[in-house]
């Protein structure tokens, strides 16, 4: 993962989900990586990134955290400070995983 991480998540049908947010005040990015991000696994060794999200405000961190999933089996993902979304950059997203 390419920073901190707030929430995980296995999903109904095997397999892991993992939020990383981005912390303007950290020792554990990359250089140049300001982004929060969705990393997804089938076998909780290969991780693949699902989701990256730039920040709405360069002074704030940017979350992307998963911590449920409906039904139907999409994941329900919450952001903070994330470009795109409503006032302040709040807001949900679903996202529905496939294996592959």
């Amino acid at each position: 993962m390419p920073s901190a991480s707030y929430s995980t998540h296995a999903i109904a049908g095997g397999g892991y989900v993992v939020g990383a947010t981005y912390e303007i005040d950290n020792d554990v990015s990359p250089p140049g990586w300001t982004h929060g991000s969705l990393w997804g696994s089938g076998d909780d060794r290969h991780w693949e990134k699902l989701l990256d999200l730039a920040r709405f405000d360069a002074h704030d961190d940017v979350r992307t955290d998963v911590y449920w999933g409906l039904p139907g089996g999409e994941l329900v993902v919450n952001v903070r400070n994330a470009a795109g979304f409503g006032p302040g950059g709040v807001g949900y997203l679903l996202l529905r995983t496939t294996r592959h």
